[in-house]
């Protein structure tokens, strides 16, 4: 949908009792920040001349739907006309002006992503093309994909679906519902029917459509329920109130159930028989299964937990056969072309003005993931007063060779922000191919969009990495706005601040450090200057929390090996000063292995001293610590560990956390006698290959989600 249909989108005639102040579940979102879609009162004759209507696809009972297309680009859609009277709004307050929502419309397009700042795109939602509020009906446009057919009938047509057809379906749906709630919507009626699935694909693709029997996403359990009663979870059949997240939980069970043994599913007939096995999947599909549809809501597990279950194997190790097959999107390990080598003919990085004959198809690292399913952040030219007006510009924070960063504030929200200025002969660009569109794109934008996790469909969200929040790109400069957190250091400044930091502190640092890291590497970027200055430390909470920022150096991952370094030379790996070529990840731990240096002795590092001297020993550390430290720091780059080996190395303590939960499952894990000593010549520990059995591998990234997947197992 266009900024000029959003704009013309205004003020409806009805008046409620109630406002609602929105805010989507992001921490960042501003409860006032969404783009309103409020429709004015259009005529027929308008719609009519716009689309074609043309068969009936459904109808429920509010509604009816039909295809359709857009007579000026003949592009197909799906119509939906809904009476006026069956038609509920919301009064939503948005910087201080108060709209009339369809709350459809407004469901649908904050599912996606679209409405309130900082929400989580959501590509798997169905997109909303137009709106149209007639005297005696709202019409709804939305897109409407070729060769595709709602779950249901995708069920009838295969008949047999096989299971990792299944999971790849099921990962769709989950990561959809996740992304949904995480935007402050509940569906309410997830079912097959509200699944649509490309049915043409080798790998399939879903949409889900239909938001009317939507609601917000809310602490306070539901009473009254809004949606198909055959799919209702057990609480409400039995007169209980009822929770979105577990709703959700128990509807994708329902789904799966229905997929797996091609029966009609009734709630209130499933609890009264006996938990079943189904014989034509495997245990952990029945495991899955047993869990979205455990009668009681509170043995449920969350939508993040569902992600996590061995079932899915997003947990454990990826094979890179898998990257031939698989064309949809979630994060792991292609090779990537460089845009500073100069050698990859798929990449150029010269100004937006100049005519670029090469072009990157780029891709994050998750096997599944979409070459082309980007949402490209291109900036066209704006002006510097259309920034002024925005946001006021006050001290300096920092400068480097090439940029000056400014504290500021936006006008309109009083939110705090830090404004980037580069000169236009400094900025680099690289093309890239998006849905067979090319797009010139600002690389530092791109790369520090792409390592939070926010542009490839399907990467991995890294919250640690600096918020992206407005670009301008202006004659002679470029201005990048970036969120600016309170209370906040560099970590030089937040060394010299604090000069001893416990080594426990440490730890809890460093892991965020690394675990940061690893996902910007999965989402394909190589940041190749992580130094202390590049690390932004809370100073002011109880367990520091840290962004990673200034991605001016930064590359894309790739399997070649570099040899134009780019970062701070006195931190650039030792294979670097002997002239040789230098990978990605082994540059990052060495990184990682010279901050972990000046926090501990709180001295001055430089590379081309060290590889002089002989392998020193810490005394203000644990052995633990040194240990860690002589792996990271390793002159050799085939000798450093993995940035997944630093994660389950005995210093951080991530393990043996893993260890004491195993110890108090309920189930019986056969492990057999552990050497948790740390491998040197291996680079893995034995822990680590039980784990990648068990497909936990990655379960150890994020500790908060050790206790959760467990219960799964």
């Amino acid at each position: 949908m266009s900024l000029r249909q959003r704009c013309y989108w205004f003020f409806c005639f009805l008046s409620f009792s109630f406002m609602l102040e929105y805010s989507c579940h992001h921490p960042d979102a501003n409860k006032t920040t969404f783009h309103h879609n409020s429709a004015v009162l259009r005529s027929s004759e308008e719609f009519t001349s716009r689309y074609k209507e043309e068969k009936l696809l459904g109808e429920g009972g509010f509604s009816k739907v039909y295809a359709g297309e857009c007579r000026s680009t003949s592009t197909p859609v799906a119509i939906k006309h809904i009476s006026k009277e069956d038609v509920e709004y919301v009064k939503v307050n948005c910087q201080g002006n108060v709209y009339n929502e369809i709350l459809e419309v407004f469901l649908l397009d904050q599912a996606a992503g679209c409405l309130c700042d900082g929400s989580f795109k959501n590509p798997a939602v169905i997109g909303l093309m137009d709106v149209f509020q007639l005297e005696t009906e709202v019409i709804i446009v939305m897109e409407r994909l070729p060769d595709t057919v709602d779950g249901f009938d995708y069920l009838l047509e295969v008949n047999h679906i096989p299971e990792d057809k299944i999971k790849v379906i099921f990962t769709q749906i989950i990561n959809a519902a996740l992304l949904m709630h995480k935007n402050g919507v509940f569906h309410r009626d997830l079912k097959l029917e509200n699944i649509l699935v490309n049915r043409n694909k080798g790998t399939p693709e879903i949409r889900v459509i239909d938001f009317g029997c939507g609601d917000f996403v809310q602490n306070e359990p539901f009473r009254d329920f809004c949606g198909t009663l055959e799919f209702a979870p057990p609480e409400h059949i039995r007169g209980e109130t009822y929770k979105a997240e577990a709703t959700t939980v128990w509807q994708i069970g329902v789904m799966l159930h229905m997929t797996c043994t091609g029966v009609c599913f009734e709630t209130s007939e499933y609890i009264k028989k006996d938990k079943e096995v189904l014989k034509n999947v495997s245990k952990e599909c029945n495991d899955f299964l047993s869990q979205c549809l455990a009668l009681d809501p509170n043995q449920r597990p969350t939508l993040e937990d569902l992600l996590l279950h061995p079932w899915l194997e997003l947990t454990g190790p990826h094979e890179p056969e898998t990257l031939k097959s698989t064309s949809w999107t979630w994060a792991t390990i292609p090779s990537f072309p460089s845009s500073s080598t100069g050698s990859n003919p798929n990449v150029s990085s010269t100004t937006a003005n100049d005519s670029l004959l090469e072009v990157l198809e780029y891709s994050c690292h998750h096997p599944d993931a979409n070459k082309t399913t980007f949402h490209h952040n291109s900036a066209v030219l704006r002006s510097s007063e259309e920034f002024t007006s925005r946001y006021k510009e006050e001290k300096l924070l920092g400068e480097g060779g090439f940029s000056k960063v400014y504290a500021g504030e936006c006008r309109s929200t009083s939110t705090p922000v830090a404004i980037k200025h580069i000169s236009k002969e400094d900025v680099e660009y690289v093309k890239v191919n998006c849905q067979g569109n090319v797009y010139n794109e600002i690389l530092e934008v791109f790369l520090l969009d792409q390592a939070a996790g926010c542009l490839c469909d399907g990467s991995f969200k890294n919250p640690a990495v600096i918020g992206l929040m407005d670009v301008f790109q202006l004659e002679t400069e470029v201005i990048i706005v970036m969120e600016r957190l309170p209370d906040t250091v560099d970590g030089f400044d937040y060394l010299l601040e604090v000069n001893h930091i416990p080594e426990d502190k440490i730890k809890v640092i460093f892991t965020q450090i690394i675990n940061a890291a690893l996902l910007m590497h999965k989402n394909g970027v190589f940041h190749r200057d992580l130094k202390l200055e590049n690390i932004l430390v809370n100073r002011n909470k109880g367990t520091p929390e840290i962004r990673v920022i200034d991605f001016g150096c930064g590359d894309f991952v790739q399997n070649e090996p570099f040899r134009d370094f780019c970062g701070t030379l006195e931190f650039a790996p030792p294979e670097h000063i002997r002239g040789e070529t230098y990978k990605a990840e082994a540059t990052t731990v060495w990184q990682i292995g010279v901050m972990l240096h000046m926090t501990c002795t709180g001295v001055c590092f430089e590379t081309s001293e060290y590889i002089k001297k002989d392998k020193e020993v810490l005394k203000n550390v644990s052995k633990e610590c040194n240990d860690f430290l002589s792996q990271c720091l390793a002159l050799d780059p085939n000798q450093r560990p993995t940035l997944e080996d630093l994660l389950l190395h005995p210093w951080l303590e991530l393990t043996e956390l893993l260890l004491k939960q195993l110890n108090h499952s309920k189930e019986v894990i056969i492990m057999g006698d552990l050497n948790i000593n740390w491998d040197v010549n291996q680079g893995r520990r034995s822990l680590k290959k039980v784990m990648d059995e068990m497909n936990m591998t990655q379960v150890v990234n994020d500790p908060t989600r050790i206790t959760k997947s467990l219960k799964l197992t």
